[in-house]
């Protein structure tokens, strides 16, 4: 980015004949069938670029074309060539982007302020692009973002800066294909999809009673937040201002609703693939569990699908024999925080006569009150201590001192 001038480089294949084409023509694109969905609306992508430009250059594979505003009507769509050689040799391809004089005038460091709200987490989805630097001459900054795959799931990116300040971000990512081959044409706004793919993001960092921070919806690049901790990547159906997604549309509620059961699988991956233990694993899963009053708009019916699905699910730790974890369901589980109970109530007791379970201290200390009321994880009710007083007085041997310290605990 220059005072005067936007330069894109990348070392991709290049332009071929049928991309040139494309560019020359309103609604057309190169992408056809395919498996992972497409960016955008069709035809629109390149053409976006003329809001800041009236002559955008192309150098790539030995094609070096412009298209000129101000040679009239067709100015948009039909390419005069560039005479002058492309010299760099370790770029395939080159776009330069002369700045319209209204923005040069008075728009410059805002324009190259945007390039600053770049974060790293664009490249968790784009499959190809491994590597991003921005070069900002008007403050003589230099900004690189580098992906690294770790594992299958697990990504790190790396961003460092010439003004010394670096970060490395670990993102744990699920990914779920899904049959796009019976959703109608009409649905997919005509394009010919067989196959899709949705994915979720979760910034690997630990869980504190301090939620992570919002992250927004990604239709391969980022829309804006729902009130999602965690990123949400899909082909979703957008407009052309890509600032968010058509709630009308079928497809979009198709993908919407496969993300709570790909949610509710993700327990299993944070257990197995993120390298903490169990506990831990299942302390920061929940920290991503969104409440019913945090989503907003076409996402909000999302969280009671989520919930509803994970009271069903054996997700919540207690306690086994020697140490060991054990997952029982929500409502299977109690909150004690009562020593005296816990100690007059073996946990053994307690899954015998009422079948329930302590949850694991652990677990207890970093859930959120109201997530556990919502999973209809169990609180100790004056009921639920009739019950033990009924047997314990059943039991045989029972002392008159330990029947007194138990009835103690139903005048606190």
């Amino acid at each position: 980015m220059s005072a005067d001038c936007i330069t894109l480089m990348n070392n991709e294949r290049g332009f071929e004949e049928k991309n040139i084409r494309a560019l020359c023509d309103v609604g057309r694109s190169t992408k056809g069938k395919h498996k992972y969905g497409y960016i955008g609306q069709k035809g629109i992508g390149f053409k976006s670029v003329f809001r800041i430009t009236n002559c955008p250059e192309i150098y790539s594979n030995g094609y070096q074309i412009k298209f000129d505003v101000s040679s009239g009507p067709m100015g948009f769509i039909l390419p005069h060539w560039i005479e002058d050689d492309f010299i760099d040799c370790s770029w395939k391809t080159k776009i330069v982007l002369p700045l319209k004089e209204e923005i040069t005038s008075n728009q410059t460091r805002s324009l190259a302020a945007r390039f600053d709200d770049i974060h790293p987490s664009l490249l968790l989805f784009l499959h190809r692009l491994k590597s991003i630097t921005v070069e900002n001459q008007l403050d003589n900054s230099l900004t690189t973002m580098r992906r690294n795959d770790v594992t299958d799931s697990i990504i790190q990116i790396h961003c460092g800066s010439s003004s010394g300040q670096d970060r490395l971000d670990s993102w744990l990512v699920i990914k779920k294909k899904l049959d796009a081959s019976r959703i109608s044409l009409q649905a997919k706004s005509g394009v010919d999809v067989e196959s899709t793919e949705i994915a979720l993001a979760f910034p690997l960092v630990k869980a504190s009673h301090v939620p992570p921070s919002r992250q927004p919806v990604f239709a391969f690049l980022p829309l804006r937040s729902y009130g999602f901790r965690f990123i949400v990547q899909g082909d979703f159906d957008v407009p052309s201002s890509r600032e968010d997604v058509d709630r009308d549309s079928s497809w979009n509620q198709w993908i919407r609703n496969e993300i709570p059961k790909l949610f509710v699988q993700a327990i299993k991956d944070f257990c197995e693939n993120t390298g903490l233990s169990r506990l831990d694993a299942v302390c920061t899963y929940l920290q991503f569990v969104p409440h019913t009053d945090e989503l907003l708009d076409f996402f909000r019916p999302v969280a009671s699908q989520i919930l509803a699905l994970m009271k069903g699910k054996e997700c919540m730790p207690v306690a086994g024999e020697d140490d060991t974890i054990l997952m029982k369901l929500p409502c299977q589980t109690v909150i004690c925080h009562d020593p005296l109970m816990r100690e007059i109530v073996s946990p053994e007791f307690l899954a015998s006569q009422l079948n329930f379970y302590y949850l694991h201290k652990k677990v207890e200390q970093c859930l959120n009150p109201s997530l556990a009321s919502s999973l209809g994880v169990q609180k100790i009710t004056t009921q639920h201590l009739l019950e033990v007083g009924k047997a314990l007085c059943s039991q045989e041997g029972t002392s008159i001192a330990f029947l007194h310290s138990s009835l103690s605990m139903y005048y606190k």
